[in-house]
């Protein structure tokens, strides 16, 4: 932020007249640490570290941060953004490569990700130099640790964190809500806050087997013996089973009976319950709350549907439907919070260009720039814009390129009016006949090569770069030839 604007917040704050009303809250709440709506704690222990897919999934998210690289851009005067360079830059730049002594870039943003996944909500605080206002380090504080305190306006006054005795000013700290939750006004709301039945269905489940496993693999059951048991009989009876048969000493093991004696099962048979349709259930709300794809995490239920080509795409959607957005808000945050403390026209962006699922969209973008450049339909300055080069500027950005010239039999068959099919009298010769027959030939071994060509592409997978590059070469060699003998067909009805 400008120097003027943060005069104006910092004196509002003093006097409280120039800031509006941000939040309705009561009067006993100002002043006073707020607590998120739910426990972070229970969280962490009944769905990151008992459900194997909650953790599959987070760390999937999680672990994306390896992939893209964050840029310092400076905002130009008209909009556009470049490279950042001078000493500011250069400041923010070793600062987000080193953000403590103890982490890298990837680590610290691989932490703050855990963290928003699990509780819908990251922290980071910025230290400052000795005696002056630089920042100089990053560290992620832990949600369940981290209280928000609410001035009087409803404006954010600071934060409590366990074992900081003083209030952390709302500027040290830069907080990023994951979405927005309706019962609290200052916490984000947690995905596994959605998830707290199927996350305990499939945990009771587990146990449910485990038990089931423990108890010999068999089902509960009654022992039934002629006459009256007393008590005692009774007792001593029981714990003798038990000991026989349940626990891993108990396994296969072999019982004898009396005549009088007999053994009714009345536990509940596994395949009765059918705890595989209840798992399919279970993963499918967990990855889709949490927005990734069942076949990237193993999951049975993606991997009962998916098949290798799939995952490619699966990747791909996994990036443009959750990460893109994740990266873009947390571009926002950093932009905000961190890049305003050195210059106000300094932009944190993250380069996807670098993510090996997004170069086929990439590809894609290029050859749209390419053509429409080659065409004429776009300026070098809005071909660069696509592929993410910076502009060249001034007249020759601003220029176009004429556009290739149509071969000349095609160019001649689009340049002839279509006049009434009942003015044409002319009756063709016998080498107008054979010439027309040839086109028709032609045309039809070229629409063939290209239907070939796409089934081919289909049948080895949309997401392999060389499959796409050959049958691109295919269909460019089988349209040139296509082309050239209808010229010379056009040249034989004339």
């Amino acid at each position: 932020m400008n120097a003027v604007r943060m005069l104006r917040e910092s004196f509002a704050r003093l006097i409280n007249k120039e800031r509006v009303q941000a939040r309705m809250i009561y009067t006993w709440q100002a002043g006073r640490p707020v607590s998120p709506t739910d426990d972070y704690v229970a969280f962490a222990k009944d769905g990151y570290q008992r459900n194997p897919l909650i953790a599959a999934c987070i760390r999937e998210i999680a672990t994306s941060a390896s992939e893209p690289t964050l840029k310092v851009k400076r905002r130009m005067k008209d909009g556009t953004l470049e490279e950042a360079r001078g000493s500011d830059a250069d400041a923010l730049r070793d600062l987000l490569q080193h953000p403590n002594p103890e982490q890298s870039t990837y680590t610290f943003l691989e932490e703050l990700f855990t963290f928003q996944q699990l509780t819908g909500n990251w922290f980071f605080r910025k230290i400052r130099s000795v005696g002056g206002s630089n920042v100089v380090a990053l560290w992620p504080l832990k949600p369940q640790h981290t209280k928000i305190v609410p001035g009087a306006d409803g404006w954010v006054l600071g934060y409590r964190y366990i074992g900081v005795r003083e209030l952390i000013p709302v500027d040290d700290v830069v907080h990023d809500p994951l979405q927005p939750d309706p019962l609290n006004d200052f916490w984000g709301l947690s995905p596994l806050a959605s998830l707290r039945r199927a996350i305990d269905v499939g945990n009771l489940s587990f146990d449910f087997l485990r038990a089931y496993f423990t108890n010999n693999a068999t089902p509960a059951g009654i022992l039934k013996l002629k006459g009256r048991v007393e008590t005692a009989d009774r007792e001593r009876i029981k714990e003798m089973w038990t000991k026989e048969h349940v626990g891993e000493q108990g396994w296969h093991s072999i019982s004898v009976l009396d005549a009088d004696a007999e053994y009714e099962e009345i536990g509940t048979n596994l395949e009765k319950l059918r705890l595989q349709v209840v798992w399919d259930q279970i993963e499918s709300a967990i990855c889709s709350v949490l927005g990734v794809p069942p076949i990237l995490v193993g999951a049975v239920v993606g991997l009962n549907r998916s098949t290798f080509s799939n995952y490619a795409e699966a990747r791909r959607s996994f990036w443009e439907e959750t990460l893109i957005t994740l990266y873009k808000r947390c571009a926002q945050r950093f932009t905000k919070g961190l890049a305003s403390e050195f210059a106000s026209d300094l932009v944190i962006e993250f380069d996807l260009t670098t993510v090996s699922a997004l170069q086929e969209q990439r590809e894609v973008q290029r050859k749209f720039a390419i053509d429409g450049w080659m065409a004429g339909l776009l300026t070098l300055d809005q071909a660069l814009d696509h592929i993410g080069l910076p502009r060249v500027g001034g007249a020759e950005g601003s220029t176009r390129k004429q556009a290739a010239p149509v071969s000349s039999g095609l160019a001649g068959l689009l340049s002839q009016p279509p006049g009434p099919r009942e003015q044409h009298t002319h009756t063709r010769t016998g080498d107008e006949r054979r010439a027309l027959r040839r086109f028709k030939r032609v045309a039809s071994a070229h629409f063939k090569a290209q239907g070939d060509a796409v089934q081919n592409l289909t049948s080895r997978g949309l997401g392999n770069t060389t499959v796409r590059s050959s049958v691109d070469r295919g269909l460019l060699d089988s349209r040139q030839r296509a082309e050239g003998d209808v010229d010379e067909a056009m040249k034989q009805t004339r």
